[in-house]
């Protein structure tokens, strides 16, 4: 198991998505996909913002895959994982945007729909 398989394990532990760890980390968007498509390491620079940032994860393990996963006296990083949650809900949001553009479509064109039709019963009931 490489690096960036047992940091996946990690963020699926603690139901982080690829975007929130990159974007905690300040990392490029994609970088972590890109690494675990190509089986690529994950060079020291990176090994050092993720320590900084999920201190509960234990370094050796991630490198080396010896001993546990977590740091079990290491109190979770909250504002990681409230991020984590903030990410869900915006995208709920988003969705909800995306079908209510959707139905706001659909109820303006029947609208035009229905102005046509009374501009024809209008022009049938004058006699033109």
């Amino acid at each position: 198991m490489k690096v960036t398989d047992r940091l996946q394990e990690y963020l699926n532990l603690r139901n982080i998505s690829p975007y929130t760890f990159e974007r905690t980390c300040g990392i490029a968007n994609g970088y972590l996909k890109k690494q675990m498509k190509g089986k690529g390491s994950i060079g020291s620079e990176i090994v050092e913002r993720i320590t900084e940032k999920y201190k509960d994860l234990n370094v050796t393990w991630l490198l080396t895959g010896k001993g546990n996963m977590l740091i079990t006296n290491y109190p979770v990083n909250e504002q990681v994982y409230s991020m984590a949650d903030k990410e869900q809900e915006y995208t709920r949001h988003e969705q909800t945007v995306k079908s209510l553009r959707e139905k706001i479509l659909i109820l303006e064109n029947a609208l035009a729909d229905k102005e046509k039709i009374i501009k024809l019963l209008e022009k049938q009931a004058s006699g033109q």
